[in-house]
């Protein structure tokens, strides 16, 4: 593809996106009623086209009854499962289109299944334009501010790929090493940082340990990178990292839910929220096969409403959670999800029985400064062992390994798991470049 006639289409594609965060500036003010009533007509257009176009879904819902609402749960339908994802994904497709008419995206893989789910056109504009609200008009920063985007994927962008950046005022910044897939250290993180210092960016994001290891980056070396909000995406944002970013950058740290499939499913509002894009989602939370009360804790299910030509409805997103019936001092009427505990994968087996949530015990990689600890990871080669592997930092001591040990002796009490300490040069991300502070072996 030419040149021009590349920078033209993708022209006409930024026009597009636009329009549609300037709807979604209007419809985040709505009425839960006449939300409810979008996703109702939405969803009956949705099961309709899967019942008649996608194969996977014929034969789950040609016996269901129809007409049933978004309050029912969806219950009659069957959950979508990772494996049921990778295992029909080609069922799962339009019949009536090929896949290179659809964007590819392969899912991270961070539980150890990697999958592959297809956008159809519309799909992916509302990716771009709730990413666009959530990143701008949530943080309240002016549309197409400077942004940096800190990465854990290396991969140089193509001559097209520079150009439409520059035209959104998007520039990315490596925090990873390709070959290793660590941490790069701070000789090679040098000159990306003085671009980004250079560039004076208005907004930072990306998910929350790089970002991290920007922010610690900057404050070892005096760095004042002075954004107007810095985002937290695709990990978990545990409030001691969230106090390092704030340190770091002197500002609004604001956190977003999303996952490779669906792109961002819930961002922060000014209010400390987490709103979903209930223009584009449904969420629901299951409990022990049942849909949970307001603020009880389950499996979070997804259903989007957008994407026709490859549908994903009651998908299990492998994290947990629970809805709020509260609503937000902001005036927003899109739902809040009032808690985000973690992946049910993240759920640590002992040979006790007891089962404990790794979300309860990462404060111990983040009670320490990087001249203590660089780095930290639980790693279970077995039921039987849990391995915790560090990274010294220049003023590593027995007595901090002695505390990691103590906090977890004491979480793990009488579960029958044997702990000890392992040091190691380094500790490879996951495939997705994402870092995981909890590792199954087994």
């Amino acid at each position: 593809m030419k040149l021009p006639n590349a920078l033209f289409k993708l022209m006409a594609y930024f026009f597009s996106v636009y329009r549609l965060y300037a709807k979604l500036t209007k419809s985040q003010w709505v009425s839960r009623e006449e939300l409810e009533a979008m996703q109702q007509d939405r969803l009956s257009q949705l099961l309709g086209h899967a019942r008649q176009f996608v194969p996977y879904y014929r034969e789950k819902l040609h016996k269901l009854p129809t007409g049933f609402g978004v309050r029912d749960g969806l219950a009659n339908i069957p959950i979508l499962t990772r494996t049921d994802l990778q295992h029909n994904y080609q069922g799962l497709c339009d019949e009536r289109t090929s896949f290179r008419e659809k964007v590819c995206i392969t899912t991270s893989g961070t539980t150890g299944m990697a999958a592959k789910v297809y956008l159809d056109k519309p799909s992916s504009l509302y990716s771009r334009a709730l990413q666009k609200r959530s990143d701008y008009e949530w943080t309240r920063t002016p549309f197409l501010s400077r942004k940096v985007s800190v990465t854990t994927r290396a991969k140089p962008p193509s001559r097209v790929q520079s150009l439409f950046r520059m035209m959104r005022r998007h520039w990315k910044l490596s925090v990873v090493n390709p070959e290793t897939n660590c941490f790069i250290c701070d000789t090679e993180l040098a000159p990306g940082v003085q671009q980004v210092e250079h560039l004076k960016p208005d907004i930072i994001t990306g998910n929350a340990t790089s970002v991290r290891r920007l922010a610690e980056y900057a404050l070892d070396h005096d760095i004042k990178l002075r954004p107007n909000a810095v985002v937290s995406i695709a990990e978990m944002l545990t409030p001691a990292t969230k106090s390092i970013l704030e340190k770091a950058f002197h500002c609004r740290v604001y956190n977003q839910y999303g996952m490779s499939e669906f792109g961002v499913i819930a961002a922060e509002c000014p209010h400390g929220n987490l709103h979903i894009n209930a223009e584009r989602f449904i969420v629901e939370v299951v409990r022990d096969g049942a849909r949970a009360a307001p603020g009880e804790e389950g499996q979070l299910l997804v259903t989007d409403l957008i994407n026709f030509g490859f549908p994903l409805i009651r998908y299990a997103t492998g994290d947990i959670g629970a809805l709020s019936s509260d609503e937000c001092p902001c005036g927003r009427k899109l739902p809040v999800l009032d808690k985000l505990l973690g992946r049910t994968v993240d759920y640590i087996a002992t040979p006790s029985g007891k089962q404990v949530l790794a979300t309860n015990v990462d404060h111990i990689a983040e009670e320490f400064t990087r001249d203590q600890i660089v780095q930290l990871q639980l790693f279970q080669p077995s039921i039987e062992q849990l391995v915790v592997k560090i990274i010294k930092g220049s003023k590593y001591s027995e007595e901090i390994g002695e505390r990691i040990l103590l906090t977890l002796e004491l979480n793990f009490k009488q579960s029958g798991i044997h702990i000890h300490l392992e040091f190691v040069a380094s500790i490879p991300n996951a495939k997705s470049g994402k870092y995981q502070f909890y590792c199954r072996g087994y």
